[in-house]
């Protein structure tokens, strides 16, 4: 689970006022995007029902081996972030990529209450929006090839709906090439992506065909997900090439994805919401 169920105890939110899926913005950005995935592993999410709210996690069967581009992408946030407004980036500072800022989001879509965590990377330190998440900047990097086609249709889909289902308003990114080196850079708004990937290619991505899978996801879940037990872990996995979506029931700790501490300080504590 992400930062915010790891707080102490005397800490910890209690969500039983109504239904609420709790997740983090990574989960929510592969099932947003899951109509449009026609290739690769798909994905697998654990679900736990525990009063009245999901808690949904992901299960990885391996690890992103692509560290350097991930060492570049922190190294590229460091060239253009200062700590403080109006300040100068530390370039030769030491990156430590295990450090993070998340926001927490509340959203309610269709009928459906979320509270998910958004790794944030930025302040726009004059920004168009004055208030959180729209003055948050997204920064990301891209080998950008020569077609384009796969740029618009798979790599700013992504961007889009990471940056759209936290309410961020503007993405930078740095082109690189196969050595890291950016040698140039873009700004995106956030709004203006669908119109356009639509003008740059055929046949391209519709924002509410995502909308709507995910609404069919969270209602799927709604009817599968019946037992409220934090022991109960329902796997659901998603295969692009079939383009289905199987569900198996699992009762031992391998799986499990709500901690002890956590249902102990749901005993003692409660919070409306």
């Amino acid at each position: 689970m992400d930062n915010w169920t790891r707080k102490k105890k005397n800490t910890v939110p209690i969500w039983d006022a109504s239904t609420v899926f709790l997740t983090s913005r990574g989960r929510l950005t592969k099932i947003f995007t899951s109509p449009y995935q026609m290739r690769g592993e798909g994905w697998k999410m654990a679900v736990t029902l525990y009063r009245k709210t999901f808690y949904i996690d992901e299960v990885r069967d391996s690890e992103d081996s692509n560290s350097w581009m991930v060492y570049w992408g922190y190294k590229f946030e460091q060239y253009v972030c200062a700590d403080q407004p109006n300040g100068k980036p530390n370039i030769e500072g030491h990156i430590n990529t295990s450090e993070a800022f998340y926001t927490v989001v509340e959203s309610n879509i269709n009928s459906f209450k979320l509270l998910f965590s958004g790794e944030v990377d930025c302040m726009e330190e004059c920004p168009k929006y004055p208030t959180a998440p729209g003055y948050y900047v997204e920064m990301k990097t891209s080998l950008k090839p020569n077609g384009e086609d796969f740029f618009y249709r798979h790599k700013m889909l992504k961007w889009w709906a990471q940056s759209f289902l936290v309410g961020l308003s503007r993405i930078f990114a740095g082109y690189r090439n196969t050595s890291g080196i950016v040698h140039k850079t873009e700004m995106f708004e956030v709004q203006s992506i669908p119109e356009l990937c639509q003008k740059n290619i055929q046949n391209s991505w519709e924002p509410q065909v995502c909308m709507n899978f995910l609404c069919e996801f969270l209602s799927f879940v709604q009817k599968v997900v019946t037992q409220d037990n934090p022991s109960v872990v329902y796997l659901f996995t998603f295969d692009p090439s079939q383009r289905t979506i199987s569900v198996s029931i699992q009762e031992d700790a391998e799986h499990s994805i709500i901690p002890s501490w956590y249902i102990e300080a749901n005993q003692t504590e409660t919070v409306s919401v």
